[in-house]
């Protein structure tokens, strides 16, 4: 992936979460909760569980991140988080 300097400081700026984007960081970590909990409910413990979480919690990060940070994309359109 080709990196400008343009992305770069984007990626490395305060993205602060204000109205609908606040909403919709909430609702990433409610979801990725939900999942989460439902995976220490259902999954035996061991090491697959363990890796199971902390990929949830990576994905939960990289979901917020994309939301943060490409919200001027013109690829998605902010919709309420209970749509």
């Amino acid at each position: 992936m080709h990196q400008s300097h343009e992305r770069v400081t984007n990626d490395f700026a305060y993205h602060p979460a204000t109205g609908m984007m606040a909403e919709l960081h909430d609702s990433v970590r409610q979801n990725f909760a939900s999942l989460a909990h439902w995976v220490v409910e259902n999954a035996p413990r061991g090491y697959a569980r363990e890796q199971a979480i902390i990929r949830l919690r990576e994905a939960m990060m990289w979901t917020n991140a994309a939301i943060a940070c490409d919200s001027n994309s013109n690829e998605v359109v902010p919709q309420s988080p209970t749509q």
